[in-house]
Formats: C-alpha cells, structure tokens, sequence
C-alpha cells in the first residue's frame, strides 16, 4: 500500500535517508493537472493524528514518484505544488538577446540560473515519446523577471508565429514540447465508463467574417475581408484584426487565413466545446494531453476530443474526473470579447544566414509583455507601442490610446473621424489631438457611485441620503470652501478674503492630549490626563467667567455676578470683590511675606491710639 511521504524542505535525495515519515491516515487522496497550469496534490489528515508534528508549510510530501511542496494548510485540508513552482523563486536581474535560437535552448538559457530545476534534453524528451519544440526564433532580453515568466514569454512569442508549445513536467525536471500525451484508444461513453458527463457547447465569440488591415491600415485588396469554411454552417459574424507590421498583401492573407486554420489551436471560426465527468475505468486510464473519443448521446455527436485536466484518486477512482475539449465561455465573456487572435507572421529565410524579415522582428519587439502593480499585485499585461482604441457597446463612446496620451471622445456624425474627441490626458505638441486639457465643461468626472462629481469650475460630495456635504471651487457666483452636516446646514466654510468659520467644536487636539478646545463662546484647556489645565473661559456659561486651573484644580477666577458686581478669587478664596456699590479687598493680604494692613486695620489701630492718649 502507497502512502504520503513526507520530507524536509531542502531535501534533494528521495531514497528515505532524508524522510521524516509516512502520513499513514491521509484521506482523500488526490492529484491535479492541467495543460500549462496546475499540477498540485490534496490530501486530508484526521485533526488529532500524531503525524502532524511534522507537517508543516514548505515540506516536501512524495506520492507515487511525484514530489510537491506544501503551500496550504487549511484545518485538515493540506494543498502542495509541484516542485516546479521553486522556480518561481528565482530572480533573474536581466537575460540577453538570444537571436535565432532554438526554443529548446532557450529553455535550457531561462533555467541557467535556476540549479534545482533541470531541462531535459532533445534525447531524453524522444525517449519519453514526446517531440521536443526546436524551432528557431528570437527570444529579446528580459529584465527583473523569474524563469517561469520568461518560459511563458517564449510560449507566447512562439505563438505569434505559429508553433504550440506546452510544459512536460517531473518533479524538477522541465521541458518545453510539442504536445503531451496521445490517443491510446480510450473512449468516454456514459453508457458504459462514465457518469456525471456535462456537455457544453456555445457559438458565443464565433467570427466567421474577418477584416484584415496591415500597416497603416493596408488592406487585403479589392476584397477585404475573407470568409471562415463555417461560414454557411454558424452564418455571418463579422471582426477585425490589425497586423500593423505586415506590409505586404500576400502576409496579409495568409496571416488572416491562418486565424480560420484547422492548424491553429485557437482558431476563431469553431464553437467553444468542453466536456466534464468521472471516468470509471480503471483498465482505460486517460492522462493529460491524451485524446479521447468522446460520446454525446443526447446530442447523437461522436468527437475526438483532448483531454486538458485530470484530477485523479489513486485510492478511489471511482472519483477520478476529467476535462476534455476547450473550454467554454460565459455568456456574458461572448457578449464583451473582442476579436485577439494570434498574429502569425509567415517566416521567410534569408539565404543561408536563416535570419527572419526585419518587419518580423520589429513586431516583437513591439509587441511583448510586462509585469505591472495592481493594488500590490503583479500583473502580466502586453506592451504595444503602437495605438488602441476601445468603443462602448452602445457605439457611443471611445476611449484611444496613441503615443503615449489616452483620449476620451463621443460619437459624433459630424466630424470627419466619427468622433468627438473632448479631452486627453498626456503631453501634447499643440494639435488638436494632443492637447493636454480635460474640458470639466464638457463632461463630468464623478465616482462609481456617482456622489463625486467635479463639473465646470466645481467638486461636489453627496452622501447616501442625496444631502450636499462638501464643495469647493466656483459655484458661478462665488468662490466656495464649505463643509456641511448631515442636515445640510454649514458646518465649516471659508471665504474668498480667507475667513474661516466653524460651526462646530474647534480642538487643538484628541481626547488623551494636551488641547484646547472652542465650543460656541467658550474655551477649555485640558492636560494629557484629560483634566482642566490652562485658561478657562465660560465654563457654566452664565456670568462670562475667566478661570486658571492646575490639574483640575481651580486656582484663579474672575466672575461677574450680574447687577456690575465682579469677585476676583483665588484657590476658591473671595480675594477682590467691585460692584457699583463698594470696592473692597477680602481676605487677609501679603506683599512680600509681610501682611498688608487694610483701611479698618488702620481706622482700628488709629481708635487704639486715641484712646490711650485719653488715658
């Protein structure tokens, strides 16, 4: 009986010196291909198994032969990669030009680096059965990369002209091939092998019309479109495809010819067909890339079909399921795609140098792809330098992109070109069509929910109850700053002259901070313990008091009492009292640590003299 073996993260030797252990209880046992993409194990180890002491991410768990790292641990659910993902590891700081190389070795230059991975060689690949991908091209220099970026590079650019490449994979071994696996004969019946079979079938993003235009819009000649061999079955489905390096006719055809090839793996003329189930036998066991035959009995259609996923249970295949055919696309996908095809440009020799057409390496040197940061993701896009445009469905609306500036326009009858083109963003050279003006005038700039809008001279924010809270700029009278409550009553705003009102609380700081805060007419100070600290004004707002405090505690007051009295106090002490009545001092007094006689004082004291000169 197999089990999970399981191994250190840097193991390189699989004979059982480096292995940590068997996962004896692993449940649900299965591996995942595709064609170009997944190749992963899943398997469920029961919560409480003692073998978890050495499960952990990053080990290496070995199944059958095949070797995958662990990159998800999910409660008892446990995802590992194939060990081709180290790859992806590796920065590659730059590549050279390799110029009329064969792909193989290509292969062989983007893993140079990479010491754990080894490409195999032409010999190797044909003792496997398989036909290495030895065709010459030019792969251009690559900078700040990975090897598996590069490797899908090469895969791309060996598209353009015309050649299917996929990925062999073991373990760490890597080749670049013409097409995996074979057709052994194996026939997917529901009747008899199969069950669980869906069969989808859609003609959304069918073109059976096509408009080629090369450089500078050259086109096919007299006729300029061509027709799909489908065309009399799906009817008339009209695209365009530019292929802005071709310049001469011939190119042009065959270029275009080839989108409707039986040669092209993508071809455009041909419905979306995609087959899902289980296959149950055990003694026809299909692999990734096989063909099958594959029987519809509903639809009475008979098809040779390629296999491009399987998902295999070595302990249950009664589970095993498979994905043949190509797959489909949403409704809503057919309605939004646009016509990309690969553009194939006919490779022409230059004597015995065996060299390409210049045209065809300016192409690729136009057209490659880049790495770019979305919201701290990195994503892979195509570079073209030359210009794009993309119109709404409705035909009403365009956005361009040429030399570097992204124009906004509307469609319009009257002007030459279709369209009026009302703004642009980038760097102009004063034409009309550079110009480096987004005319707010013209149309409105506002946010996906539509409560930020900048029109003409004006920003304006709305909240979610349709009540203005914000606007600044000119509203056609006035220059404006203005916040406002969620009553629509000003709250804070700022003329033109630069005065500044607040309707509301003004703090110097938060809760928890030395601050000051205003509120209407009155003033507090508070320290860091959120006590009173500072000048105080108004504090019951009722007499118009004025007060110092020392950490909470009142030590300096001056209250007016209504009816023109004034109390001056200190430490809660009545010290000075002034009225309309009578001025007079309180208290006992000192200047200088030596107590101040006051007038009664000396009245008194003068009494006392009197009466002992008397005596």
């Amino acid at each position: 009986m197999k089990f999970i073996a399981v191994y250190d993260k840097d193991t390189k030797d699989y004979s059982g010196k480096d292995r940590l252990g068997f996962l004896e209880n692993a449940k649900e046992i299965h591996i995942r291909q595709t064609i170009n993409g997944e190749n992963d194990i899943e398997f469920d180890l029961p919560n409480g198994d003692d073998k978890w002491a050495i499960v952990e991410p990053e080990r290496i768990v070995g199944y059958d032969g095949k070797y995958f790292r662990i990159k998800r641990i999910e409660g008892k659910h446990i995802s590992a990669a194939t060990l081709m993902q180290d790859a992806c590891r590796t920065h590659i700081q730059h590549i050279d030009d390799m110029i009329n190389t064969p792909a193989n070795k290509i292969v062989e230059g983007i893993f140079a680096t990479t010491p754990y991975v080894t490409v195999l060689t032409e010999q190797e690949i044909r003792a496997l059965g398989l036909e290495p991908v030895t065709d010459s091209i030019d792969f251009f220099e690559q900078s700040k990369t990975t090897p598996i970026g590069c490797l899908n590079i090469l895969m791309e650019t060996l598209n353009k002209y015309r050649i299917h490449s996929e990925i062999y994979i073991d373990n760490r071994k890597i080749a670049l091939v013409r097409k995996l696996g074979k057709d052994r004969g194996v026939r997917i019946d529901p009747k008899y092998n199969a069950r669980d079979i869906k069969i989808e079938y859609t003609t959304y993003g069918v073109i059976t019309k096509l408009y080629p235009y090369g450089k500078d819009d050259l086109p096919l000649g007299e006729i300029q479109y061509i027709k799909s061999p489908n065309y009399d079955i799906f009817g008339e489905y009209e695209a365009f495809c530019n292929f802005d390096e071709i310049t001469d006719a011939d190119d042009l055809r065959s270029a275009a010819e080839y989108q409707f090839s039986p040669d092209n793996i993508d071809r455009a003329d041909v419905p979306k067909y995609s087959v899902t189930g289980k296959h149950l036998s055990v003694k026809q066991e299909i692999f990734l890339g096989d063909t099958v035959t594959v029987v519809d009995r509903d639809n009475g259609i008979t098809s040779k079909q390629r296999v491009i996923m399987v998902d295999t249970y070595p302990k249950a295949p009664e589970k095993n399921n498979f994905q043949a055919g190509r797959p489909s696309i949403t409704i809503q996908e057919g309605w939004n795609t646009s016509f990309a095809a690969s553009q194939y440009l006919r490779l022409r020799k230059n004597g015995a140098a065996q060299e390409l057409k210049t045209s065809a390496l300016e192409f690729m040197k136009k057209n490659t792809d880049v790495t770019v940061e979305n919201n701290g993701e990195y994503q892979k896009i195509a570079q073209y330098k030359t210009g794009a445009m993309f119109v709404s469905p409705n035909g009403m609306y365009a956005v361009a992109i040429i030399d570097g500036k992204i124009k906004i326009g509307a469609a319009d009858k009257s002007r030459d070109d279709g369209w009026n083109w009302i703004g642009v963003f980038g760097h102009g050279d004063g034409s009309d069509w550079a110009t480096t003006y987004l005319y707010t005038n013209l149309i409105t700039i506002m946010s996906e929910n539509g409560k930020l809008k900048i029109e003409d001279n004006l920003i304006t924010m709305y909240d979610g109850n349709e009540v203005l809270r914000f606007q600044a700029g000119y509203n056609g009278t006035r220059y404006v700053f203005e916040l406002y409550d969620e009553s629509g009553k000003r709250s804070l705003y700022m003329d033109d002259n630069g005065n500044l009102t607040i309707c509301g609380v003004f703090m110097t700081g938060e809760d928890g901070e030395a601050r000051t805060v205003i509120d209407g007419n009155g003033i507090k100070s508070y320290n860091e313990k959120n006590q009173l600290h500072g000048l105080v004004s108004n504090l019951d707002k009722t007499w118009g008091d004025l007060n110092i405090f020392y950490n909470g505690k009142e030590i300096f007051r001056v209250c007016n009492e209504g009816a023109g009295s004034v109390v001056v106090s200190c430490i809660s002490k009545e010290v000075i009292r002034l009225s309309d009545i009578r001025n007079a001092l309180e208290g006992t007094w000192y200047y200088k640590g030596a107590e101040i006689a006051t007038k009664d004082d000396i009245e008194s004291l003068q009494a006392q003299i009197n009466a002992l000169k008397g005596m």
